[in-house]
């Protein structure tokens, strides 16, 4: 019988690819080379809708082949994994261990090779003692509680459970101070330069300041990594008590407020290979308890210090924001604050929830978090709604508010159309902060004060709060005339005519005693020049981006009744199938943009772009697109022959269920399967499975065929609905 204490750890490896039979793929975690084991650290999958776990797997090197006196250890390239490491077992079955550095392959053969052999040999030598005549006192010792016999190398008696102390306790802790003392205190190498001409000449070298100051940098680095390579390769002791001991000397050298520091570092990691070595070598959990406590401490408060240094800088971030947006809109700091402090509450609980009393009820938190959350994100939308209220027509709102800018007078004639019996609502007209009612089947004239430019002008029915607009532009002090009719699902608003008063101020009374002269430009913008039938100027009320996405056909015999001439159609090539063949991408006046109620020239050129679809070949498995729902959703752990989505969580990336012909599906696959079949390929559904659990429990199983002339491909959904949707989607690539 070997005990624990005496296994060493020999060779650790991290991030180790392991190929069974049968094509069973494991990712290892960590793998360590024991005296007596192979030991490999991995996650254990438990189901699709259970939490996986950590495993130890132990592996004794007994267990493996040898023939001739050779353990069955190869370096082997194989097809379909590459270059590993392989081992044959006794049972034969082998496994196949891919490295991230090929070079460890041949350090772990001859590693494992050395340790059968060291086997071996102790194996025969420990017989021949026990052939010899020597008296057995020497291998047997008596238990002080209860006199049972018991081995030299027992650490506790197997009769009564006595547990002994070590009888040969090392001086390990204190020769590793002592030798951390002594590289600490040893003297370093000092700065020693020859003087050049410029001091002997002056008194002053301009480079030997900053020479003496990369000198000491240097050696001061030299210094941390002496340190940090001792502390990292000290070895650890096997005993219980050693290790207790040696966390705790270890754990007080960690200063929290430095962990990026290469000494520090070497602190954490020597902490972490304590841990590790305590959990293979210590089986008893009672016994490893303490050591346990002592580094999930010490590990939370690293964690929650990295934490709190980011959540330092982004408060700073945050609330330097918040001034700012304060200037602009109280309510809006207000809103995005109180977001920021429930968000910082979750993560506070996360980090801290099970040390401090305070946030131990999980359930007052939840609500704490949800009512501070839904407070913060209701007074956002009021700000939200507020501002766009205020501010009816951005392009020219500061200029409305800016009091430098010189307002113009803007006289406007109302004509209200009177309704007998119905729809006898009143309408509130108003122009930024500038109101004013209008008594149904009231004729009226209002003044407002605008500057240059286009402003919005809304129409409120009072009955039901609903706003109609009409865009109005100024160009000095100006006179527009509307009419207005109220319907049951509008208040209609017709310009019938707009007089611009300064150009037409030199036009007096009196002209008739002036001599006749060539008659001036007329500016008034008139009812017919609004229907675009003018015969030499067109007025565009339509925005360009209103065209966008529709017909191209449409908008090209648009343009042509509104009388332009020169048209220019320009086809543009896409691959996304989300782009329809044939709509507008582009609409483009005399080169470039416009502005609403801009006046052009028949003759200017009209140029139209839409969207020409580039024909895809149908050869290859398509994947979700990037950014989509579904790929949102893409698990690392996917291989060559299966790629996964799934979400689990019922947090990030929320899945919703919709119908897809006879199938339930989440909304992320139900886009994926549409822009399959925009692209050309047929989807099938070759099954489905829907259970009912128990009430509000449902599972629904599909499997779904994609083909093409030249591919096909299968895949698989499973849904879990419940109090959210959790599913996993697979898609095979062969």
């Amino acid at each position: 019988m070997m005990n624990d204490f005496d296994e060493e750890i020999i060779l650790q490896a991290t991030n180790v690819e392991r190929y069974q039979i049968n094509d069973k793929y494991t990712e290892i975690k960590e793998m360590y080379l024991t005296s007596q084991n192979l030991l490999l650290s991995y996650e254990k999958y438990n189901g699709f809708f259970s939490k996986n776990e950590d495993t130890m797997e132990k592996i004794p090197l007994m267990d493996i082949k040898t023939q001739n006196g050779k353990a069955q250890v190869k370096k082997v390239d194989d097809n379909d994994y590459g270059m590993g490491l392989q081992i044959i077992y006794k049972n034969n079955t082998h496994d196949h261990f891919v490295f991230e550095d090929e070079k460890e392959i041949s350090i772990w053969l001859n590693a494992i090779n050395k340790v059968l052999i060291d086997a071996e040999d102790n194996a025969k030598s420990s017989k021949e003692k026990n052939n010899n005549n020597k008296s057995p006192k020497s291998s047997i010792r008596k238990c002080p509680n209860c006199g049972a016999t018991i081995s030299h190398y027992e650490h506790e008696c197997s009769y009564c459970g006595t547990e002994f102390k070590n009888f040969e306790s090392s001086n390990i802790l204190k020769e590793f101070s002592n030798g951390l003392e002594k590289i600490i205190s040893k003297e370093l190498p000092k700065y020693h330069s020859k003087e050049s001409f410029l001091k002997k000449t002056i008194g002053r070298d301009f480079k030997s300041g900053s020479e003496k100051e990369e000198f000491e940098i240097e050696i001061e680095e030299k210094h941390k990594k002496e340190i940090a390579n001792y502390i990292k390769c000290y070895p650890i002791p096997s005993s219980k008590e050693e290790l207790l001991e040696f966390m705790l000397l270890v754990t007080s050298n960690i200063d929290l407020k430095n962990t990026d520091d290469i000494e520090q570092e070497a602190w954490i990691n020597k902490m972490n290979q304590i841990y590790k070595k305590a959990k293979i070598i210590i089986t008893n959990p009672d016994d490893l308890k303490d050591i346990e406590d002592i580094y999930n401490k010490k590990t939370k408060e690293i964690k929650f210090r990295k934490v709190y240094t980011i959540l330092t800088v982004l408060g700073t971030f945050v609330i330097s924001m918040l001034l700012m947006v304060a200037l602009i809109n109280f309510y809006y700091a207000i809103g995005i604050l109180l977001i920021v402090l429930a968000i910082g509450l979750f993560i506070f609980y996360k980090m801290r929830g099970q040390d401090i009393k305070l946030l131990q009820n999980r359930e007052k938190l939840v609500y704490i978090f949800l009512i501070v959350l839904i407070i913060g994100a209701f007074i956002l939308i009021f700000a939200g709604h507020n501002y766009s209220r205020n501010k009816t027509y951005d392009k020219n709102y500061d200029n409305y508010y800016n009091e430098t800018i010189k307002k113009n007078d803007v006289e406007i004639i109302i004509d209200f159309q009177e309704n007998i019996l119905f729809n006898r609502y009143d309408v509130e007209l108003s122009a930024y902060d500038q109101k004013v009612v209008i008594s149904h089947g009231e004729d009226k004239t209002v003044n407002f004060k605008l500057p240059d430019g286009i402003h919005k002008l809304s129409f409120k029915n009072l009955d039901d709060d609903t706003i109609d607009t009409i865009n109005l532009v100024v160009k000095g002090n100006t006179k527009v005339t509307y009419k207005i009719s109220c319907h049951t699902d509008e208040t209609k608003i017709t310009e019938m005519a707009v007089e611009y008063l300064d150009e037409n101020k030199d036009n007096t009374a009196d002209s008739e005693n002036k001599e006749v002269e060539e008659p001036k430009e007329d500016n008034t913008i008139t009812e017919e020049e609004l229907e675009g039938q003018n015969k030499d100027i067109v007025i565009m009320l339509v925005l360009p981006e209103e065209y966008v996405n529709e017909d191209y056909k449409d908008v090209e015999k648009e343009m042509r009744d509104l009388g332009f001439t020169n048209i220019v159609l320009e086809a543009k090539e896409t691959e996304d199938v989300n782009k329809q063949n044939g709509m507008v991408a582009d609409l483009t006046i005399d080169g470039g943009h416009y502005d609403r109620g801009e006046k052009f020239n028949k003759n200017v050129e009209v140029k139209i772009t839409y969207w020409e679809l580039k024909t895809i070949k149908l050869d290859k498995i398509v994947l979700p697109k990037e950014g989509s729902k579904l790929a949102k959703d893409y698990d690392n752990t996917s291989n060559a022959k299966t790629k996964c989505y799934l979400n689990v969580d019922g947090v990030k990336n929320i899945p919703k269920t919709q119908k897809y012909e006879n199938a339930i599906v989440t909304d992320g696959v139900y886009e994926y399967l549409e822009d399959l079949k925009k692209s050309g390929y047929k989807v099938e559904i070759t099954k489905v499975e829907n259970k009912n659990v128990y009430a509000g429990f449902n599972m629904y199983d599909t499997y779904f065929k994609v083909a093409s002339d030249a591919i096909s491909w299968t895949m698989f959904l499973s849904i879990q609905d419940e109090k959210y949707v959790e599913y996993e989607f697979d898609i095979y690539m062969q």
